[in-house]
């Protein structure tokens, strides 16, 4: 993540250059000494430096991306991060980890819009990047690949590309209990989101308490959104509207807040 941001470019610079100006000075203070012994301190402190600037530099662009992150998933504001994100996935390798990684950030910022041909677009299947042997990195797609897929409404791109993440999740079942337990909680709402589109009944009991101890917010949105969707469906006005108006309160500028806006509308016009 080092290239995708200036001030973690800037501190690789910095660093490397103190360690090139402290060899140089080894060379003035020992220029007495035989050659070899000033030689092996001047390159121990050069490669010093490449290693502690790249440390460096990796824990400044960590946090650069975790407070850009934090004005989509902590200020619930989709725009104001798109307009500082958007240039990052392509100041990376294409072919990196962190491509991947950073194009499906990218991608849940459009998703979090609502503009899901934008975030569909942006994902980067691991394939492209040589890595499709990452169960990691294929389990991100695919999640996000539905998500998006059934955001739009269409139902058979959702449901292949999540049969793809449960045959994803069954073959990390005791290999990778740790990643197969996340992807299960993610396929748990794509499976609701999936009902809800089918005009099927979802597990509100589960729906519920995602909506009161998710750790993220969106997820909570997620929830919420679900659960007014089935409300509308069963025609609970009552219910339907609480969910809508909880969900337009605490859904900052994302499109979930928009979406709950426009189904009160709806009804205080029926």
């Amino acid at each position: 993540m080092v290239r995708a941001f200036r001030q973690s470019r800037l501190t690789v610079i910095g660093v490397f250059a103190a360690s090139v100006v402290l060899a140089a000075l080894v060379w003035v203070r020992d220029r007495d000494l035989p050659v070899h012994i000033p030689l092996i301190a001047s390159v121990l402190l050069v490669l010093l430096g490449i290693f502690a600037g790249r440390l460096a530099g990796n824990l400044v662009a960590d946090s650069c991306s975790t407070g850009l992150l934090g004005r989509l998933h902590v200020e619930l504001d989709p725009e104001a991060f798109l307009r500082d994100y958007a240039q990052v996935p392509g100041l990376l390798k294409p072919d990196s980890r962190d491509y991947v990684v950073a194009s499906a950030y990218l991608a849940d910022g459009y998703a979090a819009k609502g503009d899901f041909d934008a975030a569909l677009a942006a994902l980067c299947p691991p394939e492209r990047a040589g890595l499709g042997e990452s169960a990691a990195l294929q389990g991100l797609y695919l999640q996000n690949l539905c998500s998006y897929h059934l955001g739009r409404g269409d139902r058979e791109e959702g449901a292949q590309a999540l049969a793809r993440l449960e045959e994803l999740i069954a073959g990390c079942a005791g290999k990778q209990d740790k990643l197969a337990q996340n992807l299960g909680g993610t396929a748990a709402f794509l499976k609701a989101r999936l009902a809800c589109l089918d005009g099927r009944p979802v597990e509100r009991a589960w729906l519920e308490a995602q909506a009161q101890q998710a750790p993220y917010k969106l997820r909570r949105l997620d929830a919420l959104q679900l659960l007014a969707q089935d409300a509308l469906r069963r025609q609970r006005r009552r219910e339907a509207v609480a969910l809508l108006e909880r969900l337009r309160s605490e859904g900052g500028k994302t499109w979930y807040a928009a979406w709950a806006a426009d189904r009160l509308e709806e009804i205080s016009g029926a």
